[in-house]
Parts: structure tokens; C-alpha cells; sequence
């Protein structure tokens, strides 16, 4: 198994930040010590049926970039934006996905920016996710595989930490039971839920229905948005 390449502490600093310039430079160094050059969180806002809705960027492609990706409305394009919230895991993607003369287009403009390979995680599944990147050095597919997971943890807590400076007012912390923040707190530091079970002593079974009943609660769409929204309410400390 391959070590965390960065402190535990690194996730929860993301939920500290104060603006958005401050938590785009953290993910920033988070990409870096992944081995990516790049990301880019992309949420699309609900809209009325049939319309599209307004698309909103944060990341550290060339800003050149980001802009015409923003005026062009590429994300109705990008496979990997277009259809990753409807997928609830990270993949791997490189040049092989893209298929359409139009994504092919999008992917050779893209790659004159340098952004060729990486990986891509969804945040809330249906309309928001993030990607990161890099222009060679390497094929996604053979050495960024390793990098999914803590990606995919990333983009809870990137998207979460954004709910928190775009939505000010006070959130009313859910109550939860007493096993309930014990698993959440198990969770936070690592955990996988044999493990949580084992600490505890009750059965991995009981694990799973108590960090479901917590993420309800929370209104989480994930483990790692269930464990950032518990951080900045308060529920549990990091």
C-alpha cells in the first residue's frame, strides 16, 4: 500500500481557509505532492429543466484556460466534467476518452495548454466534481493510479470548504449519538470500518449503520464530505 504522501492535517487545513484564493493555493500544493501540475473543481448550478445551468470554475489551469473553458461552455463537452458527477468513483483519464470529433477537438486544444493526462473525482454526484492534471511526464493509467483515493477524499473536502465560504450563515449541527461521533471520529483519523468495528468492539455491520445514520444527518453525499461537514460544525475534532 502506498504511504500518504502528505499530513492528515493537510484535508482539515482546507477547511480553515478564509478565501477562495487561499484554499485554491492549498489544493494547489495538495495536486503538486500528488504529482499533478493542475486541477480544476467544476460545478454546474442547478437549472430549470431543459436549460443548462451556470457553470462556476476554481482551479489552477492556465487561466487563458479556464476562461475560454468557461466562455465556450466546454464542460458540456469535456467528457471528464460532462459526465463525472454522474459516476461515484475517481477514474483514471488520458486521450483514449475522448471519442466524439468534438472531444477530440476539445482534448487536442486542451493538451496546447498543456493538460493531457490525470484523474477525476466526483463531489456531489449529479452536478459537481474535481480533476487534476499534468501535460507529460508520465501515462495516468500506468502511474497515477495510486493518487485516486486521496484525490477522491480531496474533492469532499475541497467541495465542503466551499459550501462554508459561499454560504455564511450558521448551520444548526445535526444531533448525533454518542457511537455515532465515536465511528465519525475513528473515521477521520483513517479508519476503514473493521477497523472502526475492532477499536469499538461491536460489529462492522453496527459500523456501517451508525456512519450511515451520521451522513444522513449530515446531509453528506460521501465519506469524506461526512467527515468535513462533522469538522466544521463542530461534531468531532480533527
Amino acid at each position: 500500500m502506498t504511504a500518504l504522501p502528505f499530513a492528515l492535517s493537510r484535508w482539515w487545513d482546507l477547511l480553515q481557509t478564509r478565501s477562495e484564493t487561499a484554499l485554491r493555493d492549498q489544493v494547489q500544493a495538495l495536486t503538486r505532492s500528488l504529482g499533478f501540475d493542475f486541477f480544476m473543481y467544476g460545478r454546474r448550478q442547478p437549472a430549470a429543466s431543459g436549460q443548462d445551468g451556470d457553470l462556476y470554475l476554481l482551479g489552477t489551469y492556465p487561466e487563458a484556460w479556464l476562461s475560454r473553458y468557461a466562455e465556450q461552455r466546454f464542460d458540456l463537452v469535456d467528457p471528464i466534467i460532462r459526465d463525472g458527477p454522474s459516476r461515484s468513483y475517481p477514474i483514471l483519464w488520458s486521450e483514449t476518452m475522448f471519442v466524439t470529433e468534438a472531444e477530440r477537438n476539445f482534448y487536442e486544444e486542451a493538451r496546447s495548454y498543456g493538460i493531457a493526462v490525470g484523474v477525476e473525482a466526483p463531489c456531489v454526484p449529479g452536478w459537481a466534481s474535481l480533476a487534476v492534471a499534468r501535460g507529460s511526464g508520465g501515462d495516468a493509467c500506468t502511474d497515477g493510479g495510486w493518487a485516486m483515493p486521496w484525490i477522491y477524499t480531496t474533492a469532499g473536502f475541497i467541495h465542503s470548504a466551499l459550501e462554508s465560504l459561499q454560504t455564511p450563515a450558521e448551520q444548526e449541527p445535526p444531533a448525533l449519538t454518542r457511537r455515532e461521533r465515536q465511528c465519525l471520529e475513528l473515521a477521520a483519523q483513517g479508519l476503514r470500518d473493521l477497523q472502526i468495528a475492532d477499536a469499538l468492539r461491536i460489529a462492522d455491520r453496527t459500523v456501517l449503520l451508525h456512519l450511515g445514520n451520521a451522513k444522513r444527518k449530515l446531509g453528506a453525499q460521501n465519506r469524506s464530505q461526512m467527515i468535513a461537514r462533522a469538522i466544521l460544525l463542530g461534531l468531532i475534532r480533527p
